[in-house]
């Protein structure tokens, strides 16, 4: 007889149970007492090696079996077994949401309340301690047998992040994205938090209520682009015989805003209650889905405010490429002043009629090769032409070996998809000199601009050209001069002082201003727009809040960073608090020091941090004012993962370091600039040239 295989010297496999993508599910027990537990084994060709994640899953698994919840499945362990993760359950035997659904398209309300209100308070508690669960669907929920009835069960908190899904089967992409937020899309840079959690869940909601997911396609990328643009129909229209105010509730998690869905979990639980209990009587449910409620604004993200003259003539912008009358644009401001998130905001709008973004940005320290600002983009946008539909990437296939045929050899060191789409059949002549460039150039924007007359319009978005390299500098400067860009946009966003450039590019970037191109330059806040972002991190419009505002812009001088960080630090401080309304400490806060002195007050906090903390941002600063978590171990690797992990998070709860969800930002000038001081003379020329060295290694990958 066969000897069942032994994992990790502490589960022996039984039976299987399960084979979803690129993993195994087994029933097991353990060696030390023979228990029976579930083993889910993510075999290694599958499996993520994204450091960061892998640390994030560890830690949240962390939690939840030190605080763990009835409506949670207990994760037991964790860790790796000959390349494979293998990670172990708590077994429960019961029937999934999915399976239920396959036997029964809708559920009556009776059966529906206490799964919803079940899930709801399983989220409010993880997400209490931080945790999210980032892939909610039917076959994650299960319904296990009790003396009362059944109980729901969640299970698979973060698993989705052990994962390398870039080669995951096309129906298993499509389970996946079907429960996903808009901005777990990828095409959003916007950071995934417990707000994508709520929206999921609607989804299933929607799922068990009408039969269906508001959203199907055949095809990954216009599944994406539905949960970006489209609104799904109305519930009642599918199941009249459901309250108003539960579409109501339903329809609100649904919504594209993340600041427009419920702010907790826990105020989704109650809203559901309350519907559960009081049904079709209108006035008890009145409140259901509407009103201020006090938001979660830890998460860095905050619903876009103001900037309505930047945004109408960014629009514009598009709306001329659209018509066929493309150009270049760039957004000038100080870091943190909100250029990228302007751009993210325009971007969800030209999202929904069909349009393609794809972005590149600069890091300070780097040294990159040539026309990665085009390049980098290019590649995103091979990316997201795998999960289009077979009859539109054939389509787009033949265009490109129509446009470029053997000239793509030209490209192919640098779009190695481009090798599988078009194939040279003999090798490209050289020319001489200039005339080599010249050609260059000309096939690149010929590429563009058939990639482009696929869609409505294509914007690459470039940002911090001030560090671009040379060869995309010029390419710029080219096309902005008179060429006809047809249906091509060029979004670039640039800091002002150019100290830190070189002559060459200062020059090449005051060049390429003179040409026919728009420059908008973004200054702080209004006093009007201060006032709407005040509102909208408080989640509340009356006169009280309106007056806070006018307060915080005399304070903050209109920066958004310095807005944010105000209204944060009133929050810790208590001088405003929420009790079934806000009251607000109007005098003591009328007596706060001024915007210069709001960054002294993350100071404070930095002065709190433990060493290590300290050291590791202050290597952090070495890269730049901005970073991510991949090269700063990979820079500085004399810290562990775990412990830059750690320390970013804790950076990032003070407000001391911002996120978009791929990059990290201080949150400050002054900040920065405390933690880059803190390096000693004699080790400072030494930590630039790790970073330089680590860039240099890392170019070739990301310009592949």
């Amino acid at each position: 007889m066969k000897q069942s295989k032994l994992i990790a010297a502490r589960y022996r496999l039984d039976t299987k149970i399960g084979a979803p993508y690129g993993s195994q599910i087994w029933n097991a027990r353990t060696i030390d007492d023979n228990r029976i537990v579930t083993v889910k084994l993510i075999k290694k060709e599958a499996r993520s090696n994204h450091v960061e994640k892998l640390f994030r899953f560890q830690r949240d698994a962390e939690i939840l079996k030190t605080s763990p919840h009835p409506g949670i499945q207990r994760l037991l362990d964790f860790g790796e077994h000959e390349g494979d993760y293998f990670i172990a359950s708590e077994k429960m035997t019961g029937m999934s949401l999915d399976d239920l659904l396959r036997e029964s398209d809708t559920l009556p309300l009776k059966k529906f309340f206490p799964i919803g209100i079940a899930l709801a308070e399983s989220l409010a508690h993880a997400h209490d301690h931080k945790v999210w669960h980032g892939g909610i669907r039917p076959e994650n929920v299960i319904l296990v047998p009790s003396g009362n009835g059944e109980q729901t069960l969640l299970t698979d908190f973060q698993h989705d992040l052990l994962w390398e899904l870039s080669a995951a089967p096309h129906d298993t992409m499509l389970c996946l994205f079907a429960y996903r937020a808009p901005e777990q899309s990828g095409v959003l840079r916007r950071p995934v938090d417990g707000r994508s959690d709520l929206y999921s869940l609607g989804i299933l909601l929607y799922h068990l209520l009408t039969g269906r997911p508001p959203y199907e396609h055949a095809d990954v990328y216009s599944l994406m682009h539905l949960h970006i643009a489209s609104h799904p129909e109305q519930v009642r229209s599918v199941r009249p015989d459901i309250p108003e105010a539960l579409e109501r509730l339903v329809l609100k998690l649904l919504s594209k805003e993340p600041g427009d869905r419920y702010p907790s979990a826990a105020l989704l639980a109650k809203d559901l209650h309350n519907v559960a209990e009081h049904g079709e009587n209108k006035e008890k449910t009145a409140a259901v889905a509407r009103g201020a409620a006090y938001p979660d604004i830890s998460t860095g993200h905050v619903r876009f405010a103001g900037r309505s003259r930047e945004k109408s003539a960014l629009l514009a912008a598009y709306q001329k490429a659209v018509d066929h009358n493309g150009s270049v644009v760039i957004l000038r401001g100080e870091a943190g002043i909100g250029k990228t998130r302007l751009v993210e905001t325009v971007h969800e709008e030209i999202r929904r009629h069909g349009s393609i973004l794809v972005h590149a940005d600069y890091k300070e320290i780097e040294h990159p090769l040539p026309y990665s600002g085009i390049f980098r983009p290019l590649n995103r946008f091979f990316h997201f032409m795998d999960l289009f539909a077979a009859d539109t990437r054939a389509s787009l296939e033949e265009r490109i070996k129509s446009t470029i045929g053997d000239l793509g050899a030209l490209f192919t060191p640098h779009l190695p998809r481009l090798a599988e789409i078009a194939p040279p059949s003999s090798p490209v002549p050289s020319l001489a000199g200039e005339q080599e460039k010249i050609r260059f150039d000309e096939v690149l924007l010929n590429l563009l601009g058939e990639l482009a007359a696929h869609f409505p319009a294509l914007i690459l978005f470039i940002d911090n050209i001030q560090w671009a390299d040379t060869d995309t500098l010029l390419f710029l400067k080219k096309v902005s001069r008179g060429r006809q860009l047809g249906n091509l946009l060029f979004l670039l966003t640039e800091r002002p002082g150019r100290d830190a450039v070189s002559a060459e590019k200062t020059r090449l970037l005051e060049e390429l201003e003179t040409g026919d191109l728009l420059v908008m330059e973004l200054g702080p806040l209004s006093p009007i727009d201060v006032r709407q972002m005040v509102s909208f991190m408080l989640g509340d419009s009356s006169d009280d809040i309106l007056s806070l505002g006018d307060i915080v812009f005399q304070k903050t001088a209109g920066n958004a960073l310095f807005v944010k960080e105000f209204v944060s630090m009133l929050l810790r401080d208590e001088l405003i608090a929420y009790d079934g309304g806000w009251k607000i400490a109007f005098d003591r806060i009328h007596l706060l020091p001024l915007t210069d002195n709001v960054a002294m007050l993350l100071l404070k906090l930095i002065a709190d941090l433990p060493d290590t903390d300290n050291e590791i941002l202050s290597a952090a600063s070495v890269i730049g004012k901005e970073f991510d978590f991949t090269s700063l171990a990979g820079c500085f690797n004399e810290f562990s993962p775990d412990d830059i992990f750690r320390a970013v998070e804790r950076a990032q709860t003070d407000n001391i370091l911002l996120t978009d969800g791929n990059h990290i930002l201080f949150s400050h000038d002054t900040v920065h600039q405390y933690f880059y001081t803190r390096i000693p003379d004699a080790t400072r020329a030494a930590s630039h040239e790790k970073a330089a060295r680590y860039f240099e290694k890392q170019a070739g990958t990301a310009d592949h």
